[in-house]
């Protein structure tokens, strides 16, 4: 998970609950789709600095934290070369500065470390890693023999996962260490979570000779997930700090190809399908609570890319969950926070800029920011009885520091949807 941390679910039952969501209790929730709500969105809108006479350069949003921090990356008067940046509500847009940096790109976020890579014309490398822990700049170089190196996620203990040319590997600390070779082509990782279990992919994705699948890795040892239903690959992208998997699978028609995004739990693989009029759909990330983001195309016509959301078994176009009349699409997303906060990019005429969406209002209750106050909630609070361990107590709904029968109560009399 790109930035996420389990919150206070720390007792047996509070794992154990969220452990069951994807397969038991969000699939019972499915049988009504009345009592189905789904949260409206206000946006922030991530522009980069501008340039004239070019105007708004491109943003994308591509991590994101628990304090509903962003990084990606912009290029440079439009057209120029990537710059890598942080922002937050209080400092807005900042350029991540790297010494010797040509173009730099951020692609991971935990806290206040972010990770990615940058293009050093001086050096024989294609691209760099870095990790930025607030005003601390670590690069993990290509070792000997290497011609580059990339980072792609980093946890809440540091931990950072990445690329080279000699395979995935976890950096901790200055220490390396090689996730090996699983398959022909070896492990390419995208992910990691706080437990150390990290995801990714090896073997071919292309349709033309389909070989790809999808593993777990941790500790040395590597797990493979189940092609999709009906297909014949799959692709991990993603993990929680559950052990859900997320990414994508392809299925082969007579008639050509489509992919669609898939949940792995437990050892199921569940397709959660597609947008209406699209057939190359793909999750990317998935939180704590079990809500899922992805991107999805069309394989002929036009090539307007779509974001979604699935939730409690159902799936949403973002843009259709967006409270605001200057975002014309939310055409990609790139992760999403235990807070519900969504970072990805779309149309804001008539530039393409990053955007945060915040979920508004959920009604008290609601844990798991669905807008709606349910049966993962209850477990949820359950799971977080007694006194709390820290300020961000999210179950103690009437703010005296417990979670006892007042919020079991107080959940109770807004259970069902909000709004």
């Amino acid at each position: 998970m790109r930035s996420s941390e389990l919150g206070h679910a720390e007792s047996g039952l509070g794992r154990a609950a969220l452990g069951l969501i994807p397969v038991a209790v969000l699939t019972a929730l499915t049988a009504d789709p009345s009592a189905l709500a789904q949260c409206q969105y206000d946006v922030t809108v991530i522009a980069g600095p501008e340039c004239p006479p070019f105007g708004i350069p491109p943003t994308r949003g591509k991590a994101i934290n628990e304090q509903g921090d962003v990084a990606g990356f912009y290029s440079l008067c439009t057209l120029g070369p990537d710059r890598a940046y942080v922002w937050t509500a209080d400092s807005g847009l900042v350029t991540l500065s790297i010494p010797g940096a040509s173009e730099a790109v951020a692609t991971g976020m935990s806290g206040d470390r972010v990770v990615g890579h940058f293009i050093d014309p001086g050096k024989l490398f294609g691209a760099i890693a870095f990790l930025r822990d607030g005003a601390d700049l670590t690069i993990i170089s290509p070792l000997p023999g290497d011609t580059f190196s990339q980072a792609f996620a980093v946890n809440e203990l540091g931990q950072v996962v990445g690329q080279m040319a000699s395979g995935g590997f976890v950096w901790d600390d200055g220490d390396l260490t090689f996730l090996g070779l699983v398959g022909p082509g070896g492990a390419l990782p995208r992910d990691m979570n706080n437990a150390g279990q990290v995801v990714g992919w090896a073997g071919d994705t292309a349709p033309s000779n389909p070989t790809s699948r999808g593993f777990i890795w941790q500790d040395g040892e590597f797990t493979l997930l189940d092609a999709i239903p009906g297909g014949v690959t799959s692709v991990a992208l993603a993990i929680n700090n559950t052990g859900i998997v997320v990414g994508r699978g392809l299925i082969l028609h007579p008639e050509g190809f489509s992919t669609r995004a898939i949940v792995w739990t437990e050892g199921t693989m569940l397709d959660i399908g597609t947008l209406p009029g699209f057939d190359l759909c793909g999750a990317v990330d998935i939180n704590d609570h079990g809500a899922v983001i992805g991107n999805c195309a069309q394989s002929s016509g036009p090539s307007n890319d779509i974001a979604f959301l699935w939730q409690n078994g159902s799936m949403w176009s973002l843009i259709d969950l967006v409270h605001s009349d200057i975002v014309a699409s939310v055409r990609r997303v790139g992760a999403i926070n235990n807070q519900g906060q969504i970072t990805g990019w779309g149309l804001v005429s008539p530039a393409i800029v990053a955007l945060l969406l915040t979920p508004i209002d959920p009604p008290p209750g609601d844990l798991d920011i669905d807008c709606r106050v349910g049966i993962v909630d209850l477990l949820m609070l359950l799971g977080n009885w007694g006194p709390c361990p820290s300020e961000d107590c999210r179950a103690d709904l009437n703010g005296d520091d417990q979670v006892d029968v007042l919020d079991f109560w107080m959940l109770i009399l807004n259970w069902g949807p909000g709004g």
